[in-house]
């Protein structure tokens, strides 16, 4: 089991962790990234249900200061694809993929975008032109599509629009091209949150690609997300957004209510801790961490400079 992570627990009332990583997942035997949500304590409770689990970038990713002047203020695409997605996407993409038509695609988006202002793209109106031409201004984007990770190279992993369009393939390394001024990005689609894993650096994929374009947040799927768990966590997730406006706090109040209402079988990580939060640190954030050590190092700092003076005048003394 490899795990490169700094855990820093706070003792308020909002029992936080906040985790700053490189890799921001236990990454075990090289097949399965387990998140920290999954585990559980002596009390058999998971820890999703005590704690509020963040997970985080470098803040250098940042590219510039945002705006909050957004054009929009959500913009969604999702659609249940054709009958021919495979093929079509065998063209299109280069390579042979199974993927499998959605069914609650479209309405969990209807269900998510309650109560904002929102721009929505359904069916053969889910193209990735769209996205490329209108939605780089909006401060929440989701997307109820597929994607696929690319283990090989991280900036070719892909969003997947609606497969009637020939320009359906959307890549990470497109992101590039143009700065993002989300505050929030949905990816409710499949391994959004894996790609290539660099020693040292951490997993290179869509959400990534998101983070370094320049969104705050990224809420994506570390494995294949069930429809009826997304259907039942997203619009859960975004009503409390709205309500805060905190991420972190609406993904943690999601998945309580979701282990809190579930059977026994479907409380099973599997269908809930795919989703993931993961944000770039805001500098006054990162500036936290070096509080623990600020006061010893002055004081530490202090102590060497007493030694050194009075060894300076002892030496005065002797000559």
């Amino acid at each position: 089991m490899k795990c490169r992570l700094f855990i820093l627990a706070s003792k308020s009332w909002a029992r936080k962790i906040r985790i700053l990583k490189r890799s921001y997942s236990y990454q075990m035997e090289n097949y399965m990234d387990l998140p920290l949500e999954a585990l559980m304590n002596d009390e058999k409770q998971f820890f999703a249900e005590i704690y509020k689990i963040k997970y985080a970038t470098n803040a250098a990713f940042k590219t510039s200061e945002k705006s909050e002047n957004y054009k929009d203020e959500f913009i969604g695409f999702a659609t249940n694809y054709s009958a021919d997605l495979n093929k079509n996407l065998e063209t299109v993409y280069g390579s042979a993929v199974k993927l499998s038509n959605f069914s609650t695609s479209e309405r969990e988006l209807k269900s998510a975008s309650g109560g904002y202002q929102s721009q929505l793209f359904f069916g053969k109106e889910a193209k990735a032109s769209l996205f490329r031409s209108s939605a780089y201004d909006a401060r929440i984007l989701y997307f109820s599509l597929h994607g696929i990770a690319n283990y090989t190279n991280g900036a070719n992993s892909a969003l997947i629009f609606d497969d009637r369009d020939s320009q359906c393939v959307f890549r990470a390394f497109e992101l590039h091209q143009k700065p993002l001024n989300s505050e929030l990005v949905v990816l409710s689609s499949c391994y959004t949150a894996d790609g290539k894993y660099y020693e040292g650096e951490g997993i290179d994929g869509m959400s990534r690609a998101f983070l370094i374009a320049g969104t705050d947040n990224v809420l994506s799927s570390i494995w294949s997300a069930t429809e009826q768990a997304a259907l039942q966590l997203m619009p859960g997730f975004m009503k409390q957004f709205k309500e805060t406006g905190d991420a972190n706090d609406a993904l943690s109040f999601a998945k309580r209510v979701y282990l809190k209402n579930s059977t026994p079988q479907l409380r099973h990580p599997y269908y809930w801790a795919n989703f993931i939060l993961i944000s770039n640190l805001e500098i006054h954030e990162k500036s936290h961490l070096l509080l623990p050590y600020l006061y010893p190092g002055i004081i530490a700092l202090m102590i060497l400079l007493i030694v050194f003076i009075l060894m300076k005048n002892r030496r005065t003394v002797v000559k």
